[in-house]
């Protein structure tokens, strides 16, 4: 009976200190993510002008980029700026490009462990930027991006154009704007995005009457239906209406909106399944298929169906990173495009993959295709089926693109709905999970078939 006891007091505790706990591991999921993917967004950005070695890294984009404004840069530390505000290691003063005026933002990290595995408070906001600009979440965008590293400390600025204004006043004016942060928490929550200083102070209202996000330098994505994300963000929310009520505002509230914890549980676990077996399931599709030309080694991998592997088409799957095309899309990692060749037209899916550990145990995401798309066809369910597949595999990265021929067109709302009822019903029999089934992922070909 006693040890029942320490049992039903410890389970109480728990649950008493559940909130802090999840919040808890959501910031050390947050840290070690930080960690896995150091990296430099700017350095691949055609748009920017570079300077870059080890002590000093200048990222500037190219319609700022003039003289007078890299000599700015080369310079910061010493270039005549006014004091906004200071706030224990971060400054944020004000200053001139020439004619534009632009706000400087700066933060120092001292000692060489915290310097180590950690970049600088610019580059995350860099990094964060180009983050929000992929999943269409308004943050304000930064024009120039400058790092000083020594072996014991690192300091970095961020410089925006000077723009907006602050929304702690305007709320207070009209009931207007809550409703755009209303409408702006819902987005942050759908995409399972964490802000970590979700405030009034931290919004900024455009002329365009648009808001934007400010200090994003801890900007972070959460998987789909994250218990873990639910706790920042239901603790986010918590702290923003605390902010409103010290800010006079106590009309209204914002609501944090999400399914039951059983159902996230639920989809984490069938989430945690499929990762399972994409990893016991590790192999190549169509690697014995005599109908597939095949070219493999360690760090190239391409299979090209015989029907289009002529000489051409096989030089362009080998000089796939180097080739030409015209982008169509761009969603995190993921890239679509097309390509006119042998007077076939053809649509190219890149998806790439960063970092060691999920390099180790797991195949690219274009891979994955492949061997799916072959998977189903042989269970009957109809799916467009790609021609060809490259992936590129290095030490820490992995870089795949699949082949489509370009055929069909997107479904719209017209479609004849008892259509997409007798696919669902085909998949719910096969028990298989697209685990994207909108319009936009069914595509009608030239004989009438989805």
């Amino acid at each position: 009976m006693r040890a029942i006891g320490l049992f039903t007091s410890f389970l109480f505790i728990l649950s008493f200190f559940w909130h802090s706990i999840s919040h808890n591991l959501a910031r050390v999921y947050q840290k070690l993510y930080a960690v896995s993917h150091y990296d430099y967004q700017a350095l691949y950005d055609e748009n920017c002008k570079k300077e870059v070695n080890w002590h000093q890294k200048i990222f500037c984009l190219k319609e700022f980029a003039n003289e007078e404004v890299m000599s700015f840069l080369q310079s910061i530390e010493e270039r005549e700026k006014n004091t906004i505000c200071l706030k224990r290691k971060r400054s944020v003063e004000e200053s001139f490009f020439g004619n534009e005026k632009v706000v400087v933002k700066s933060m120092e990290f001292k000692g060489f462990f915290a310097n180590l595995f950690r970049m600088g408070m610019g580059v995350n906001v860099w990094n964060n930027a180009e983050l929000a600009k992929k999943i269409n979440v308004a943050v304000l965008k930064p024009i120039a991006l400058v790092e000083k590293r020594a072996w014991n400390k690192s300091k970095t600025f961020i410089i925006y154009k000077f723009e907006g204004k602050a929304c702690e006043e305007e709320i207070k004016n009209s009931d207007s704007w809550f409703a755009k942060i209303q409408a702006l928490e819902k987005l942050l929550t759908k995409k399972c995005l964490v802000h970590d200083d979700f405030r009034i102070k931290n919004i900024v209202l455009l002329d365009d009457g648009s808001l934007q996000l400010i200090d994003i330098d801890k900007l972070h994505l959460y998987p789909s239906k994250s218990v873990v994300f639910r706790a920042r963000m239901r603790r986010e929310v918590r702290k923003f209406n605390q902010n409103l009520l010290e800010n006079g505002y106590r009309v209204k509230k914002l609501a944090f909106e999400t399914s039951s914890p059983s159902k996230s549980i639920l989809h984490n676990l069938m989430c945690l399944y499929r990762q399972i077996f994409m990893i016991s399931s590790y192999g190549y599709v169509g690697i014995n298929d005599p109908e597939v030309v095949k070219k493999l080694s360690r760090a190239e991998k391409i299979f090209c169906k015989k029907e289009y592997a002529t000489e051409e088409m096989m030089q362009f799957l080998s000089e796939m990173e180097a080739k030409n095309r015209e982008i169509l899309w761009a969603n995190f990692e993921r890239v679509g495009s097309q390509v006119f060749l042998d007077g076939h037209h053809f649509i190219v899916k890149s998806i790439e993959l960063k970092g060691y550990l999920p390099n180790l145990l797991r195949m690219n995401g274009a891979t994955h295709v492949w061997n799916v798309a072959h998977y189903v066809k042989a269970k009957g369910v109809p799916v467009l089926k790609p021609i060809a597949l490259v992936e590129k595999r290095a030490f820490s990265e992995t870089r795949g693109w699949v082949v489509y021929l370009f055929e069909g067109k997107i479904c719209n709302k017209s479609i004849d709905f008892t259509k997409i009822k007798e696919l669902r019903d085909l998949l719910q029999k096969k028990k298989i999970a697209h685990h994207d089934l909108f319009l936009r992922n069914i595509v009608t070909l030239d004989d009438g078939s989805l």
